[in-house]
């Protein structure tokens, strides 16, 4: 028999929030569910957070598919194909590289989610400044960092195209934009394959 996974998970360090802790809530009785939840809150700090499975697709092209190079994202930003400022796998200081896409964009411009799923995270942590992760399936997750405001809560549902925020220069920034990450079961992939129109 498969042994439970737990509802939260507590590590240190950034990539805890992207290790794929889902609510078993087809093992669970509803009124189990309904008690965990309503005991559940979404924490405000790096120690501890709730991460909830969203809605099954039930034909929703919002949710991604199982093979992540057929997800049907768009843009987090309005205007179509942004200027780059910092690809994915860009070297860093200290041996570091480069996790996500860097996206010029003016101060308070909108961010949008790319695909429908759950807030998983909504908070300020280090240098990602204010920062949405938003879980899509248990396969992929997305993350807006940087952020100047935060329009979600942790354990929100939100849809394909809404508004979760906008952006901003909050963490080790060097200006106004949006970093942006893609993570396919727990690892960070170039985000640009699986956005519309990209240039080659």
């Amino acid at each position: 028999m498969m042994n439970p996974m737990p509802l939260c998970h507590k590590t240190k360090g950034f990539d805890r929030f992207w290790t794929p802790f889902l609510c078993l809530n087809r093992l669970l009785p509803a009124f189990v569910l309904v008690l965990l939840l309503s005991a559940s809150g979404c924490a405000r700090s790096a120690r501890r957070i709730q991460v909830l499975q969203p809605p099954p697709a039930s034909g929703d092209s919002g949710y991604m598919a199982q093979d992540y190079r057929k997800a049907h994202l768009i843009w987090p930003l309005r205007h179509h194909q942004p200027r780059i400022t910092s690809p994915f796998g860009e070297a860093r200081s200290q041996g570091r590289w480069h996790k996500g896409v860097d996206l010029a964009a003016s101060p308070g411009e909108g961010v949008f989610a790319v695909s429908s799923g759950i807030a998983v995270y909504s908070g300020v942590m280090g240098a990602y400044g204010n920062l949405i992760i938003l879980r899509h399936n248990s396969h992929l997750e997305t993350a807006y960092a940087h952020l100047q405001s935060r329009y979600v809560e942790c354990n929100e549902p939100v849809r394909q195209g809404q508004q979760i925020g906008t952006v901003g220069n909050t963490g080790n920034s060097t200006g106004p934009h949006l970093h942006f990450e893609v993570r396919k079961n727990g690892q960070p992939v170039d985000p640009l394959p699986l956005l519309p129109g990209r240039r080659d």
